[in-house]
Parts: C-alpha cells; sequence; structure tokens
C-alpha cells in the first residue's frame, strides 16, 4: 500500500492493529510502540498482583476454613461430653446425705441443683459455640470459593 509502513513487527499481524495504525500512523513510532509495551507490561504488573492477593485470600480462607472445622470437632465433643455427664448427675441424683441430718439433705439438693445447672449452662454455651463455629465456617468457605473463581 502507497504511503503504510511496511508490515515489520508483531503489531501488523492482526487485522485491527493494522487498521488502527493506518488510521494514526504516529502509532508505529518507535515512542508508541515502546509506550504500548510500558502500558502493557504495567497491566500484567497489576494482573499478577492481583492473581497473588486472590491466592492469599484463598490460602487464608483454607486455613481458616481448617482451623474452624478443628475448633467444631472440639466443641461438639465437648458438647456431647457435657450433656452426657448431665444425663448420668441427673440419673444419680443428689449425693447421700447424713441420715435424720435436714440440713445436709437440704444441701446435697443444693449442691447437686447448682451442679446440674452448670453444667446445663456449659453445654448451651457449646451449643452456642457450635453455632457460632458452622456461621463462621460458612463464610470462610464462601470466601475461598469466591477467590477461586476469581482465579478462574
Amino acid at each position: 500500500g502507497g504511503g503504510q509502513p511496511p508490515p515489520t513487527s508483531q503489531l501488523y499481524l492482526c487485522e485491527a492493529a493494522v487498521d488502527v495504525v493506518r488510521r494514526h500512523p504516529a502509532l508505529a513510532q518507535e515512542g508508541s510502540q515502546s509506550y504500548a509495551r510500558a502500558l502493557l507490561d504495567r497491566e500484567l504488573s497489576v494482573l499478577l498482583l492481583a492473581e497473588a492477593m486472590l491466592v492469599a485470600e484463598a490460602d487464608d480462607a483454607a486455613r481458616e476454613h481448617a482451623t474452624l472445622d478443628e475448633a467444631l470437632r472440639k466443641h461438639r465433643t465437648e458438647a456431647r461430653e457435657a450433656e452426657a455427664e448431665y444425663a448420668r448427675a441427673e440419673s444419680e441424683g443428689p449425693a447421700c446425705h447424713r441420715k435424720k441430718d435436714l440440713l445436709d439433705k437440704a444441701t446435697k439438693e443444693a449442691e447437686h441443683r447448682e451442679r446440674l445447672q452448670g453444667l446445663l449452662s456449659r453445654a448451651a454455651g457449646l451449643n452456642e459455640s457450635i453455632a457460632a463455629d458452622e456461621a463462621a465456617r460458612g463464610t470462610w468457605a464462601e470466601r475461598a470459593a469466591c477467590a477461586q473463581r476469581e482465579l478462574g
């Protein structure tokens, strides 16, 4: 073609790029090409940084998810133990008291009620921890999945 620079670089391999250069011949100059390369390098750096951040996010989320899995197992085990201990204490009843000692009997019954209440409170607290662990685990699982989707 008359007046057009010869196709000497990879820029000319793309038909759309050729059309752009024909409309704007200054783009074929070395300075414009260097600027375009610098922009592409910058964009690549941004993409690599974004990818590294997503990988780190996915790793953090996976670690947190594993930590919460462990906490959940521990809390479930402790809750089962507290519930079993409550059932055992409830079936055993209060400790034996001295015969004909109403104060001792009342004391043992009060201690038993306090023990049962303490076990119930412990089990309830553990069940709250389990619910919180499950909610947090779901959040971290979603964050990990989101990061993985972003990574493609």
